[in-house]
C-alpha cells in the first residue's frame, strides 16, 4: 500500500461529490473517492478502457468541468447484480486545478472537525 501511495500524484478524498460522465456511463454512476487527477466510480456497465467523456464535477455547491477517461476497470462480480469499479483520469484546465484541489481539502478538514 505504501508503494501505490508513492505513486499517486495527487491525494485521493472519500467525501461527498456528484459526477456526470455521459458518455462512459449511460446508467447509475456511483462515486467513490476523487483526487485532483482522477476518481473512481461504479458503474452499471461494463465501460470501454480508454473511452473519453466531457465529465463535470460538483463537490460543496461548485461544479468543474473537463474530460475523463477510463484508465481500468473492474468486474465486481459479488454484487447483485454485479456491476464494474472503474479508474477515471480528470483532466481540466490548469487554472482551475488549483482551486478544485483546494476545495476538496477545505471539504474534507471541515468533515474531518465534525468527525
Amino acid at each position: 500500500m505504501a508503494d501505490e501511495t508513492r505513486r499517486r500524484q495527487f491525494q485521493r478524498f472519500e467525501l461527498p461529490f456528484e459526477v456526470k460522465i455521459p458518455g462512459i456511463s449511460g446508467g447509475f454512476v456511483r462515486p467513490m473517492n476523487l483526487s485532483a487527477g482522477g476518481f473512481m466510480v461504479e458503474l452499471e456497465g461494463d465501460p470501454q478502457l480508454w473511452a473519453a467523456s466531457e465529465c463535470s464535477i460538483v463537490i460543496n455547491g461548485s461544479e468543474y468541468t473537463g474530460k475523463a477517461t477510463v484508465v481500468w476497470k473492474k468486474k465486481n462480480v459479488e454484487s447483485q447484480p454485479p456491476n464494474w469499479s472503474a479508474g477515471l483520469l480528470f483532466e481540466m484546465p490548469g487554472e482551475n486545478l488549483n482551486e478544485f484541489g483546494k476545495a476538496m481539502e477545505a471539504i474534507q478538514a471541515s468533515l474531518n472537525k465534525e468527525a
